[in-house]
This record gives C-alpha cells, sequence and structure tokens, in this order.
C-alpha cells in the first residue's frame, strides 16, 4: 500500500477543502495518509498553499528523498505551480508515472557544526530601519572577493534566484545549474553587482562594523543570531524533487508567472 504526507494551509478555507478533497480521493484508491510523526514512512508529498507552504514543507524532505505534488493555492505560485484545476489529474497521471520532475537543490549554512537548510536563501541583514549599513568582506574557499557596503547579502539557490534575489537585483538562474548566488542588499556603491559562484565554494564573510543589530534569515521563515565564527555557506547535495506536468517546462513557468519577455507597453 502506498502511503502520502500531506501539508495544506490550514488557514486558507480553499486549502482546506482541496484537501479533504484530496483525502476522500486517496483513501478511495487505497494510499494511506501519514501523520507528522510518520512522514518518512510516506512515498510521495502533497503540498497545498503557496510557495511559502512548500518552504514550510520542504524542510520534511531535507532528508527524505520522495517527490512532490506542489498544489497552488496562493498568489504567485512560482514553486507551487499546479493549477487547482489541474490536482486530480496530476495526482492520476503521477501514481501512473506519467509525469515529468525536477530536482532543486538546498543551500546549506553551516554554524558551529549545526546544519540549516534552506531552499530559496539565506539572507544576512541589519535589524530595523535605523540600523547603519554594514561592511562585510566576502571570501570563497579563503579567497578574498568583495567588500560590500550594504544592508545586507542574499545567498540564494537557483531556486531561490526568482525570489527575494531578484527583487533586489540578482539574475533569474535555471535551477539545474549547481551554483549559489550572492547579492547584496541596497549597496551604498553602483559597482556592487551580484555574482553567481561554483556550487561546491564555501563561502564564509566577515563583518568590520557592529555585529549587535544583524540577523540571519532562513527561507525568510526561520531567524537565528549572527555569529561569522565557525559559519558558513555552501550549495547542498541535498534536494527536493518537484513533480512536473509533462506540458509544462521552466521557461513557460517564467513567461506565465514572472510575465518574463511581455511588451512592457
Amino acid at each position: 500500500m502506498k502511503s502520502v504526507f500531506i501539508v495544506y494551509n490550514s488557514y486558507k478555507d480553499t486549502s482546506v477543502k482541496l484537501y479533504n478533497d484530496i483525502k476522500n480521493k486517496l483513501k478511495k484508491l487505497n494510499i494511506r495518509e501519514e501523520n507528522k510523526e510518520n512522514y518518512k514512512n510516506a512515498d510521495f508529498m502533497i503540498v497545498i498553499g503557496g510557495d511559502g507552504t512548500l518552504l514550510r514543507a520542504s524542510k520534511y524532505l531535507v532528508d527524505e528523498n520522495i517527490p512532490v505534488i506542489a498544489i497552488n493555492q496562493g498568489s504567485l505560485g512560482f514553486l507551487t505551480d499546479i493549477k487547482t484545476e489541474e490536482t486530480f489529474e496530476m495526482i492520476n497521471l503521477f501514481l501512473e508515472n506519467r509525469y515529468n520532475y525536477e530536482e532543486r537543490n538546498f543551500l546549506e549554512l553551516n554554524v558551529n557544526n549545526k546544519i540549516f537548510y534552506a531552499l530559496n536563501d539565506i539572507v544576512i541583514s541589519k535589524n530595523g530601519i535605523l540600523s547603519r549599513i554594514k561592511k562585510i568582506d566576502l571570501f570563497s574557499n579563503g579567497i578574498y572577493v568583495n567588500t560590500y557596503r550594504a544592508d545586507g547579502i542574499i545567498f540564494a539557490t537557483p531556486t531561490g534566484s526568482t525570489a527575494y534575489s531578484l527583487s533586489s537585483g540578482g539574475p533569474i538562474v535555471h535551477p539545474k545549474l549547481k551554483v549559489t548566488i550572492i547579492t547584496p542588499i541596497a549597496p551604498h556603491t553602483l559597482s556592487a553587482r551580484p555574482i553567481i559562484i561554483d556550487g561546491d565554494d564555501i563561502i564564509t564573510f566577515k563583518v568590520l562594523e557592529n555585529t549587535d543589530d544583524l540577523s540571519i534569515t532562513i527561507d525568510g521563515q526561520e531567524s537565528i543570531n549572527f555569529t561569522e565564527k565557525n559559519m558558513s555557506i555552501k550549495l547542498s547535495k541535498k534536494k527536493i524533487i518537484l513533480v512536473k506536468p509533462e506540458n509544462r517546462d521552466y521557461y513557460s513557468i517564467l513567461r506565465t508567472k514572472l510575465k518574463w519577455g511581455d511588451k512592457l507597453c
């Protein structure tokens, strides 16, 4: 008997309704639903909500190599790109092994040998609008890269290149590439541009001024205290598997969701 773990946005009525409809459908197909305590027993996962719901659900998948059917119940739905009306057709196609998939790497933050994982980005930033800009030395594999005077720095995966990094002037990067994107936030010089480095490079940094009002956020959902000692970032070998309809590709999602290539006037 196959089993599934379902994560949904419990604060949204439409997501709750769709969850109940899916649960009833899977029960008829003799597919068991796993609870949070037993999610590791699941053969696949279904996520119902927006991209934020998928980011939250992704933390269950760091060590689990199972496919994810991500159904959009949010606004943009760049990651959760399966439409609500496609839900049951997509579930049937998945169960018949008629689907495409994409693998997306996590970003790995090591703080004193404790590992945190981000699907989109890890952000070092100042706290509050009254905090002064920061001066941060950046190193890749111990080699000096640049000194940024900015409100902070975004370290993004290719998946996260269309999120906060893009809003801060970063590039769009295809998710198949094994790279890390470094994007300064509101830099104090026009020459401080984003850079893409090899995903295997280990990034370290040194803050040249007061670090008391700095914070680190992980996928915009978790915050930890900043400490530059024994802290590093790199692209992780761990990944999630996103189920995709056979007729959908990355570029069509860019055009549909971000209006990429549309005429401005």
